[in-house]
């Protein structure tokens, strides 16, 4: 059974009610700003005021807010949580938009780039300064190109972690391949930095640039190809050189010329194409300008 002491749904209407009809008597004595009306305006306000007071008072000592009151109070007693807080303060705190987080420093979004170079696995296989000796070596007897290390920098290749290997397709090019073995992210592996091309009748050294415009545009053509994929594989560049063995003959996979409609140059760059169902494939001759069509 419900507490004799607990009022019904009624009287609270009636307390609730009572206590409205007082705050709001409070609130229109708070609405008359004396300081801008002129002096027979601020009297009639100020007898106004007097008589409202009085109303005030009356209705505050009359029984149903007192009993409301008293309500109130004993109501408070049984349960005083959350009944201290303002409640406007309250509503105010929570419509109150939050405040802006502190700046964060700009971080450049990480480009997410397709690597250009063969996706066999066998050529994903790092390569490291130890095995190149017998990489050179048994890529030599099973190869018509031929890869060594370049002579300005053999004697030094034991003390240095950067040096220059020459690859050599005979009668089409000389490439010079700058590798690096001390990079961390490649734990070792060997990193080719840059590749040079020169024709076979050229005697530059790799820092220098040839001055065919075939062999300026394969340059090229590579360099972008190792943006790509800055970490791949030196297996995989060894692949990529051995493919333009044809570099005069080969006809572009678009257009089906040899030498391109402008720059008349033959099919310098070089598309990897994946065999049916993934597996296996094979690089695709391509004027540059091709490959943006």
């Amino acid at each position: 059974m419900p507490d004799s002491n607990t009022p019904s749904t009624t009287d609270l209407e009636k307390h609730l009610q009572a206590l409205n009809d007082l705050y709001n008597s409070i609130q229109f004595l708070r609405q008359i700003p004396m300081p801008i009306l002129t002096p027979s305006e601020q009297i009639a306000s100020t007898e106004l005021r007097i008589q409202k007071q009085k109303e005030v008072s009356e209705t505050l000592r009359s029984e149903p807010v007192q009993v409301a009151l008293r309500a109130a109070k004993e109501s408070e007693a049984l349960d005083p949580s959350e009944l201290s807080a303002n409640p406007r303060r309250e509503r105010r705190k929570r419509q109150r938009s939050p405040s802006p987080a502190s700046p964060q420093p700009y971080i450049q979004p990480r480009r997410e780039t397709t690597s250009m170079f063969s996706s066999c696995d066998e050529d994903r296989l790092p390569l490291r300064v130890d095995d190149l000796d017998r990489f050179i070596k048994e890529f030599n007897q099973s190869h018509k190109c031929k890869l060594h290390i370049w002579l300005g920098t053999l004697a030094e290749t034991r003390h240095r972690s950067v040096f220059v290997l020459r690859f050599l397709i005979p009668d089409v090019l000389v490439a010079y391949a700058t590798v690096n073995a001390a990079d961390a992210n490649s734990e070792g592996a060997l990193v080719t930095e840059s590749i040079t091309v020169f024709s076979p009748m050229e005697k530059k050294p790799p820092h220098s640039q040839s001055k065919y415009a075939v062999y300026q545009t394969l340059s090229q053509q590579l360099a972008k190809m190792l943006q790509s994929d800055p970490f791949v594989s030196f297996r995989a560049v060894v692949n990529l050189l051995c493919s333009y063995d044809d570099l005069f003959t080969a006809r572009c996979d678009r257009c089906q010329l040899v030498l391109s409609m402008e720059g008349h140059v033959p099919p310098a760059a070089r598309v990897w194409v994946n065999g049916e169902d993934g597996v296996g494939g094979q690089w695709m001759a391509r004027h540059v300008m091709c490959t943006k069509l």
